[in-house]
């Protein structure tokens, strides 16, 4: 999550995760996680972070290498969702109900730039007090039981929501434990006093 440097009330909070295997998808997640997170640091805004960083990478990358990436950039009035190549939906939960939501984009890195910023067009979303925003990675949302827990849970503190879901996740893996990273990120509209 990175603040921004001219307003604290409005922040981003993103994942990055890389397309493949090896060495390549490594160093590719790892550049695109630093030059998003380093632009901004700068105060860019997210459609201009995506677009520099997808600029970095098509020209340090070798051909067909990317990584994908979920920003949601958020503000008193509500949140807006941005995708580069990411398929994993932001999950809505609110009135007892969860809902999916996908922007489009292409991944970091395949294009020279004109391609990638016409293909990002991101989503508005107006958040009501209680409102709670999830997303994450893969395996999250492959997690058994994710949605039951989501509409169970939301309604509480953040801190009792992330120990009770993914407490459960963590359980339901049995004795091995999970066999790959779950990431899980929340935010939760404050109710109105």
């Amino acid at each position: 999550v990175v603040a921004s440097p001219e307003d604290p009330s409005q922040a981003v909070a993103y994942v990055v995760t890389a397309e493949g295997h090896g060495a390549a998808a490594v160093y590719a997640c790892r550049l695109a996680r630093d030059e998003l997170h380093r632009a901004l640091l700068q105060g860019a805004t997210p459609r201009r972070a995506l677009a520099h960083t997808n600029k970095v990478m098509k020209k340090h990358l070798p051909a067909g290498a990317c990584a994908v990436a979920t920003l949601l950039q958020m503000h008193a009035a509500g949140c807006k969702l941005y995708q580069a190549g990411a398929h994993t939906p932001l999950l809505i939960c609110q009135r007892g109900e969860v809902l999916e939501l996908n922007a489009e984009g292409i991944a970091l890195g395949l294009d020279d730039g004109p391609v990638f910023e016409k293909s990002l067009r991101p989503q508005e979303i107006e958040t009501s007090p209680g409102t709670r925003l999830v997303f994450g990675n893969d395996a999250l949302l492959r997690s058994s039981g994710l949605l039951g827990l989501l509409t169970q849970h939301s309604p509480r503190h953040t801190n009792m929501f992330m120990n009770m879901v993914l407490g459960t996740i963590e359980q339901d893996a049995g004795e091995d434990g999970l066999r790959e990273d779950v990431v899980l990120i929340t935010v939760k509209r404050e109710t109105q006093e």
